[in-house]
């Protein structure tokens, strides 16, 4: 219908797995992805690997709005800043 949905992914990856198979993502929204070995922090309590970048590239870059927030009361964290930051 004309609602919005909301949705939880266990994992960047399920997210990108289920927008290739069709699924309409206006936004997705990062938060609460742990620390680990070979994961890089970018934002409090979001941290990313180079599959993760690799995949949330491929979700932006199809228009999907990416933003790292981890609750709605503290300021989030845009796509190009989540990047510079890994990059950095």
């Amino acid at each position: 219908g004309d609602k919005n949905i909301f949705m939880l992914f266990k994992s960047i990856q399920m997210a990108r797995k289920a927008f290739d198979a069709g699924l309409k993502l206006e936004a997705l929204q990062l938060g609460g992805v742990p620390a680990e070995a070979g994961r890089k922090i970018v934002f409090q309590a979001v941290a990313l690997n180079d599959q993760d970048v690799e995949d949330i590239t491929h979700l932006h870059d199809a228009g999907v709005e990416i933003t790292l927030q981890v609750v709605p009361e503290e300021a989030g964290m845009t796509f190009d800043e989540a990047i510079k930051k890994y990059n950095a």
